[in-house]
């Protein structure tokens, strides 16, 4: 049996895909499946993976209508051959490090508490080449925690990511993640309702609830950015409105989930509280910040506003002294 099982949705994405697979077949480490999901693509990409399904057996590759991501992730992860140890979505327009599979594995190994592992990354753009990042996480999110009653970056030399940091979106994608198999399944899989992009966030979500999540800082993934995907940047006000939207049903949903041992709904809901209070407010105070940088003082006070009452909220209860 394969120690990893690979999915790799894919929609129109012949112009990247050939690269991704030459990636995964470059991996130092052998013991691996590979399925393609061609999710309705109207160009080459289903012939291209067909042709390398054609030269090694490890990759297969399989087809639907169009139906999107959540849907083409879930539809792989049901039509793999093999009971892995490891499960892992990488995205079509994405490169991996020849030493990826090597590196997670055996850290994962050797940590039966960690159900999953996000690395760091390097992004390129179009045509492989190197861009600029500001921040060591996709999106320039850093992962945020609490320590003494203060949000504060976690830093790269600790292991674990909190609940908060998922909440607080921490630039985590499925392509700088590899799962542990038996945790994943204990999990709903990808919600096919909910919309790009948080249903990333919302797995994750689940795999945090149920195991440690740990960051791997060595960076194994070459991360595509290009004008097509949905997490672009330079969003304008109807995509940023999108994104609150789908953030605030996020929490909504969280909210009101049901079914969790107590102890994990213990954790979500300490988690919940400490995202929507001190975690929000740090957010508010800084986009007051930068709004009266910009002389838009009226907008800027509400923004201050919002944060101080979500921080005398969260001061209502005692402080905590280690790292949430």
């Amino acid at each position: 049996m394969p120690k990893i099982s690979v999915v790799t949705p894919c929609y129109n994405a012949e112009r990247f895909l050939g690269a991704l697979i030459e990636s995964v077949l470059c991996q130092e480490f052998t013991d691996w499946e590979y399925v393609i999901v061609d999710d309705g693509s109207t160009d080459g990409s289903r012939s291209l993976a067909e042709s390398y399904a054609a030269r090694d057996a490890r990759i297969y590759v399989i087809a639907q209508p169009n139906g999107g991501v959540a849907k083409a992730r879930n539809m792989g992860f049901k039509s793999l051959k093999n009971v892995s140890d490891y499960v892992y979505f990488l995205d079509a327009d994405d490169v991996i490090d020849p030493q990826l599979f090597q590196v997670v594995i055996r850290y994962l190994d050797i940590h039966p508490e960690v159900g999953m592992v996000h690395t760091g990354h390097h992004v390129i753009g179009n045509d492989g080449e190197l861009l600029p990042i500001q921040y060591e996480h996709v999106m320039g999110l850093p992962r945020l925690g609490i320590m003494n009653g203060r949000v504060c970056e976690i830093p790269t030399s600790q292991k674990n990511t909190t609940i908060e940091a998922i909440l607080g979106n921490a630039g985590i994608i499925p392509s700088i993640s590899v799962f542990r198999r038996d945790i994943y399944e204990q999990t709903p899989g990808f919600d096919e309702k909910f919309g790009q992009p948080y249903e990333d966030s919302d797995i994750f979500l689940h795999m945090a609830i149920r195991s440690e999540i740990h960051y791997l800082p060595d960076k194994l993934v070459l991360y595509r950015r290009h004008s097509s995907q949905n997490t672009a940047s330079n969003l304008d006000e109807e995509r940023f409105n999108y994104l609150e939207g789908q953030r605030a049903k996020l929490i909504t949903k969280w909210m009101g989930l049901r079914g969790l041992a107590p102890e994990q709904q213990l954790r979500l809901d300490e988690a919940l509280f400490n995202y929507q209070t001190i975690i929000v407010a740090y957010h508010g105070f800084s986009q007051a910040a930068k709004l009266w940088k910009a002389q838009r003082f009226l907008k800027a006070f509400h923004f201050w506003g919002g944060g101080i009452r979500r921080f005398l909220r969260y001061y209502c209860r005692p402080r905590r002294n280690t790292m949430s």
